[in-house]
């Protein structure tokens, strides 16, 4: 390949690259928002604040889960509660111990 020829292809390239150079600067003055701003005259508006405590405070608990015997049978079963609706389970549990109780030392099994 002929230096006239390299001469040719570098200027064109180097004049195809100096064409499409505002087009870039223009959209990077877009995709900023105080240039953008600027040239518009329009408001910037800040992203919004996300409270990390209020996340926590809306974000539902994830479930426990525990095997547990299935009432009068030998059978083991996975359930998944709250840590809320386990503490209302253990309370009823113990209901259902007392009632046991009270049932075998009123009867005849002494």
């Amino acid at each position: 390949m002929s230096r006239s020829v390299a001469y040719v292809v570098l200027t064109a390239v180097l004049a195809a690259g100096c064409a499409s150079a505002p087009e870039v600067a223009e959209e990077a003055a877009l995709a900023t928002p105080t240039l953008a701003a600027n040239e518009n005259g329009a408001t910037v508006v800040p992203d919004a604040v996300i409270d990390a405590n209020e996340l926590v405070e809306n974000t539902a608990a994830r479930p426990i889960c525990r095997e547990v015997l299935r009432p009068n049978s030998n059978v083991h079963e996975k359930r998944c509660m709250t840590a809320q609706q386990w503490k209302i389970w253990d309370q009823a549990e113990a209901r259902r111990a007392a009632e046991i109780v009270r049932m075998f030392q009123g009867g005849p099994f002494r």
